[in-house]
This record gives structure tokens, C-alpha cells and sequence, in this order.
């Protein structure tokens, strides 16, 4: 970083945070993702696969 200027280090800092931005869209899908195949299975548990 020191030898970057200052609108390398602004350009970093953008990408960065694009970089985290992504990282938590993932992370959201991902959750999303695995609460329906949680809610998925529990539903077949209960109610058994051809109800559903």
C-alpha cells in the first residue's frame, strides 16, 4: 500500500468493497439456498415425499 498513489489506493479500496459486496450476496444466496432444502426435508419428514 505505500507504494501505491493516491488514486491506486482509491481504486484498491473500490475494488474491495465491490469484492465484499459479492461475498455477501453469496453468503445470502447460500442461506437462502439451505433454509428451503432444510424446510424441504422437514416437510418430507412429516408429510412424506408425495404430499409435497
Amino acid at each position: 500500500m505505500d507504494r501505491l498513489g493516491t488514486q491506486e489506493k482509491d481504486l484498491f479500496q473500490k475494488y474491495a468493497d465491490v469484492q465484499n459486496e459479492v461475498n455477501q450476496l453469496t453468503a445470502v444466496r447460500s442461506l437462502v439456498y439451505g433454509f428451503k432444502a432444510g424446510l424441504i426435508m422437514t416437510a418430507e419428514a412429516f408429510i412424506g415425499m408425495e404430499e409435497l
